[in-house]
């Protein structure tokens, strides 16, 4: 009885060497045909990779985590909208919503520059605009007739946010009262193009025109 236990582990223990044997020869010629295995690899952050090209066929890097994503936290994809109008994303590690931009908000609905009022109120977006505060207020009489060319940086303090039709009207009303001597004007070309700093645009925000970031 105990030699024929003996016969029937030594054949148990045969059957699991040629099995072994058997899945390693099969996973060489799976290499040597250029193919790899079907298997995947679960990441810190969640997702997971599969097995790059033959021959080692090992699995690809995982995506790198960011210093404050160490944990592998991934937060919902929703947005928060700003009162400027814009829209921050969730954060790791809190998932909490990123700070809003920053933007002064004027609390007058009118500006004085020349001794000419213009007004900010507006009912929509397209009621503002940026305008150039210091050409108002420092202007040439051969600037403010004939025009001038310069870059527009609107992130610098003297673009300010008023009421387009406004600011058109104050224009023309010291364009008559300046202009009337001048005979002729350079023949200034100022060339099509973008602002050299468009980060910050006009908006209407409760009913006053407002730069804000965009």
């Amino acid at each position: 009885m105990k030699k024929e236990y003996n016969l029937v582990l030594m054949v148990l223990f045969l059957a699991i060497i040629i099995f072994i044997a058997s899945c390693t020869e099969d996973l060489n010629q799976t290499q040597e045909q250029g193919l790899c295995t079907n298997d995947i690899k679960t990441c810190p952050d969640g997702s997971e990779v599969t097995r790059i090209l033959p021959p080692n066929c090992d699995f690809e890097a995982c995506p790198a985590i960011s210093d404050d994503n160490q944990n592998g936290i991934s937060c919902t994809q929703d947005a928060k909208q700003c009162p400027d109008g814009s829209y921050v994303s969730r954060i790791p590690p809190n998932c909490d919503f990123a700070k809003c931009p920053e933007s002064i908000k004027n609390t007058t609905d009118t500006i004085t520059i020349r001794g000419k009022l213009i007004s900010l109120k507006c009912n929509s977006d397209e009621n503002c605009a940026l305008i150039d505060g210091e050409f108002l207020d420092s202007f040439t009489t051969m600037t403010l007739c004939c025009g001038t060319c310069e870059d527009n940086d609107y992130y610098l303090d003297k673009w300010i946010s008023v009421n387009k039709d406004s600011y058109t009207k104050v224009l023309e009303e010291l364009r008559n009262e300046n202009c009337k001597d001048i005979q002729g004007c350079p023949g200034y070309y100022c060339p099509q193009y973008l602002p050299e700093n468009a980060t910050h645009i006009a908006k209407c925000i409760d009913n006053i025109c407002n730069k804000v970031p965009k």
